[in-house]
């Protein structure tokens, strides 16, 4: 719900700091965005959310564009989020993870985009760092990298203050990846390139494991083609798998031995199912060789594996794209529902679906990529309580991960 200013100024004080001492962050002003909606998928999936717009320079058919967040015109207090979460949500710690509640990383990374160099020559995007507490970004604190590249996506890389950046030359038709760490301060420390083989191809969606030795992504290969790759950084072992249909939202047990992903088994990709692989899986056909998890009425719009990967996280749109937008926790090994997490949106006439990450040990969630932009709503998985950022320019995409707790 939205904040009432009709109510007295002690109520809405306490409020407010009961949101600050749930996340162990000073909490301020915020600036809201302001901006109109973007365009509506075409399909209730994160998989058609992939084609749904246009990125001007992208080199292929199969292109997206980065949806650059307006400043705000005003600026406003923290609101506590009209999600709501479900009674009983503190009953268990999911994939085996603590259940004594502690606080979130202080800050998370966000590509957004650069409004400043955006201009005839396409959009620029950076990585900030922004604080958990209020959305803010930390000034100086911004990952850049040559003209000549486009960075796509940013994963949080083993512990909450290290992290990884995606970066795709279109002219060389190779992918970068740049390995960063943030100060106590929140400041960009130690960027250097990943010591990982050359990737050739367009990195999107990215996704790293707990103990930062795997990353996995989808690939936009240099010739047509989609492939999904898990990397072992102590080795340069590559895994390869040939995707035949569009799908997305990658995710990595903590020791980075399982995949998950979302996918439909064919081009016109019309439902979407959560599917697991294991990253040692011979190269080949992906369904040759991946799982399905999760087959649900609706489609599997976002999907993430607990740490332990016995469990997963996934939203999902009921009613034909019109019902709640919803977050559910089932065991991955019978596709059971082991109970409701939070909803996330009403639904209605708009839709308005979301991409999810979660921090290193599963305690706390961002949901982003609202109609509204710049909204992020975060959750505190054992207490319940949850708040909304306003955090401006991100860039989002349902091609790119935008956002690493």
């Amino acid at each position: 719900m939205k904040r009432d200013d009709s109510l007295p100024a002690q109520t809405t004080e306490a409020t407010e700091a009961q949101v600050r001492d749930a996340f162990a962050a000073a909490a301020g002003t915020i600036t809201a965005g302001d901006l109109p909606p973007r365009p509506a998928p075409a399909r209730n999936s994160r998989s058609s959310r992939a084609v749904w717009s246009l990125r001007a320079w992208a080199p292929r058919a199969r292109i997206r564009a980065l949806v650059p967040v307006a400043a705000a015109a005003s600026v406003t207090a923290i609101a506590v989020t009209g999600a709501v979460v479900v009674p009983g949500l503190l009953n268990g710690a999911p994939g085996g993870a603590e259940a004594n509640p502690a606080a979130p990383p202080r800050f998370f990374a966000g590509l957004t985009v650069d409004p400043a160099a955006t201009g005839t020559g396409g959009v620029v995007t950076v990585v900030k760092i922004y604080r958990s507490g209020n959305g803010k970004p930390v000034p100086g604190a911004t990952l850049t990298v040559p003209a000549s590249q486009q960075i796509q996506s940013v994963s949080r890389l083993g512990d909450d203050r290290t992290f990884v950046a995606a970066a795709y030359d279109r002219k060389a038709c190779i992918t970068h990846f740049t390995k960063f760490s943030v100060s106590a301060a929140g400041q960009i420390q130690r960027a250097t390139p990943l010591s990982v083989p050359s990737i050739s191809g367009d990195v999107e969606q990215l996704a790293s494991s707990a103990d930062g030795k795997v990353l996995g992504f989808f690939l936009s290969a240099c010739k047509p083609g989609l492939q999904v790759v898990a990397i072992h950084l102590a080795t340069g072992q590559i895994s390869r798998w040939r995707n035949a249909s569009v799908g997305g939202s990658p995710s990595l047990t903590a020791d980075g031995s399982v995949l998950g992903f979302i996918s439909g088994r064919t081009t016109d990709f019309r439902k979407t199912f959560a599917w697991t692989i294991r990253t040692d899986s011979p190269a080949g056909p992906l369904f040759k060789h991946a799982r399905k998890v999760l087959s649900l009425p609706a489609n599997v719009d976002d999907a993430i594996l607990s740490p332990s990967g016995a469990q997963i996280y996934a939203e999902t749109q009921v009613t034909s794209g019109r019902g709640p937008l919803v977050v559910n926790l089932y065991r991955t090994s019978t596709g059971s529902l082991i109970r409701p997490v939070v909803r996330l949106s009403s639904g209605g006439q708009q839709l308005s679906l979301a991409a999810l990450t979660l921090d290193r040990d599963a305690r706390h969630l961002l949901a982003y990529g609202f109609s509204g932009g710049s909204l992020v709503k975060a959750f505190d998985l054992r207490t319940g309580r949850h708040f909304s950022l306003s955090v401006p320019n991100l860039a989002i995409d349902g091609g790119l991960s935008t956002l690493a707790w």
